[in-house]
Order: structure tokens, then sequence, then C-alpha cells
């Protein structure tokens, strides 16, 4: 047992008071049938025995503070109880000479051997409770240490979701630069209104409708740039639902479809978002650009495990040649 092992007093003496009358009447039993007498002593020695049975277990609990020292020769406790036990019922027998059968005397070895008994019970009765709280102890460890892992793992992931977002952002604002200046400034005024309110943000969920409120500010960002080029609907089913979802979530996938397909005002970019119950989807239509720079999946991948650890599970992932489709489960507020 660990030495920082919390010994559970209170429940250990419940357990005596609850078993001692039990061990009692198993202590005098024996005695009382061999000695071919009936019961009637039964309301005088089971008492006595029950209290000679809180005195064992009062001083098995009094020896747990030594467990340690004994170390592997903690056994010796049941032959020093054990030992008391007899001890005691020699005053007892001594003390209730008058009152037992005369052949009490001649069975003492059978008072022997029930003291070594009910003492190896009450050994055994302590020691599954110790382990018992080891064994609840360390599972309660191996939670805290997993969910303090995920935590760290999801903290890893959350953290990648604003760099990577601002490294794309500004890949945009790059190619927007090269073709109208003027509107570049306009574009990274509204960008960094954008990424401060984005920045302030640190929960891992938020209600749908805040996420809803970031892709439309995204949205608008991007047609700035692409105007006609870029559509997106939003179903009324969407709108204020009660749900709530992974932060970013939903703007890393309308990103995505930005980033990796080609748009024009004649062959435009759709993006919509509907909900069925508690899962949402994102869907756009399949244009992929000839010349696009490469791309590690990280959006894609970053969301899949924020929501495996959220107990989101897996996000469902449909990729067509005409559209591609990612729907994953909400949760209620």
């Amino acid at each position: 047992m660990s030495s920082q092992l919390h010994i559970p007093y209170r429940s250990l003496w419940k357990t005596a008071l609850l078993t001692s009358p039990l061990l009692a009447i198993g202590l005098v039993s024996p005695i009382l049938i061999a000695s071919g007498k009936d019961l009637s002593l039964a309301w005088l020695a089971v008492p006595i025995a029950t209290v000679v049975c809180l005195l064992a277990w009062s001083l098995n609990i009094a020896l747990l503070r030594f467990r340690n020292r004994l170390g592997r020769w903690q056994w010796l406790q049941i032959f020093i109880v054990g030992g008391t036990m007899i001890a005691l019922s020699f005053l007892v027998y001594a003390f209730a000479y008058d009152l037992l059968p005369v052949e009490a005397e001649r069975l003492a070895m059978i008072r022997y051997v029930n003291a070594f008994a009910v003492n190896a019970i009450i050994y055994i009765l302590i020691h599954m409770r110790l382990l018992s709280q080891t064994q609840s102890r360390l599972v309660e460890e191996n939670a805290q240490l997993r969910m303090s892992g995920l935590e760290t793992q999801y903290q890893i992931l959350k953290d990648q979701v604003n760099p990577h977002f601002l490294f794309n952002a500004l890949g945009t604002a790059k190619s927007l630069a090269r073709r109208d200046p003027a509107l570049t400034e306009a574009y990274i005024i509204r960008l960094s209104d954008f990424l401060r309110a984005t920045l302030q943000n640190g929960r891992d969920l938020v209600p749908l409708h805040e996420e809803l409120r970031l892709v439309r500010d995204f949205v608008e960002l991007q047609q700035m740039r692409f105007q006609e080029a870029l559509v997106f609907t939003c179903a009324p089913e969407v709108q204020q639902a009660p749900f709530q979802l992974p932060y970013f979530s939903l703007l890393t996938l309308v990103e995505n479809a930005v980033k990796h397909n080609a748009m024009t005002t004649d062959a435009p970019l759709r993006i919509e978002i509907t909900r069925a119950g508690a899962r949402i989807s994102v869907r756009n239509n399949r244009q992929i650009k000839a010349l696009q720079g490469p791309s590690n999946g990280t959006g894609l991948d970053n969301l899949r495990k924020r929501c495996r650890i959220l107990g989101l599970g897996e996000i469902d992932v449909q990729d067509s040649p005409t559209a591609f489709v990612v729907a994953f489960n909400l949760l209620p507020l």
C-alpha cells in the first residue's frame, strides 16, 4: 500500500459495528453447541463476544498506522491480535466461570481456534477495504491524468486555429494587393477588426449563433475580393438554434472551401450551411483550383480531433467530383 493512502477510519468503524455481532455469534456458537447444552446462555455469551470482537477491530485498526514499518511482516498482525484475543478469552472465562457450563473448560482449544479465525476475518475485511480504496484512488488518478492529457492536447489544437486562419487571411491580402491596393486597405482594416473579435474568445464551445456571426463576417471579407463569385447561404433552421459547437469549427470549413476552390462570376463558389436535428453540415460545390499552394489538411484534421476530444464523435466527410460536404454533431446549450 502507498504510504500516502488515507485510512478510511469512519468506514472501518462502521464495518466493525455491523460485523461484530455476526462474528460474535460465530465465535460462541460452536462452544455452546459442542457443550451439549441449549442456547439459553447466548443472551450473555453473544454480547460479551461482541465486545471482544470490537476490541479485536480496535487493535487491528490501531495497528494500521504501523503497517509501513511492518512491511512484508504485516501478516504478523493476525497473531499479535489473535494472541491478545486469547488472553482476553481467559479473562472472560474467569469472569463468567460460574455462569459457563462445566464443558467450557475442556473446549478451550475451540476458543483459541475461533479467536484466530475471527481475527483473520477482521484482518481480511480491513485489507479488502484498503485495497478497494487504493483501486478507486488509482482509477480516479488515471481519469485525472487522462483528462489532463486531453486538455493539453485540446489546447494545442486550439492554439493551431488562429495562426492557421491568420496565415490564409494574409495570403488573401497579398493576392488582393497585387490587383487592387485601395481595396486591400479596406480589407486589412476589416480583417483587423475581425481578428480582434476572434482573439478575444478563449472558450472551447460557443453558441451556434456566435459562430455564424463570425462566418458571416468572414464571408463579407471574402466578398470584398470575390464579390458575386462567392455565394453564401444559411438555412433558416440553423438561425438561433439552441446548440453549441467547437469554436471556429464552421469558420474553418468555410475558409477551406474558399481556399481550395476556384470561383468566378460565371461559375460562383456556393457555400451552404444546413442543420438536421443536432447535426450541422457545410456544403460547397467542387471547383478545384488549377494551381494552388500545398495543403496538409491541418484545418480539417484539427476539427476532427477537437470534435473527438469534446465528445462529439467523428465528423462525416463526403467528397465527390461535384460537392464537398462535412457534417458533425452539435451539443445542446
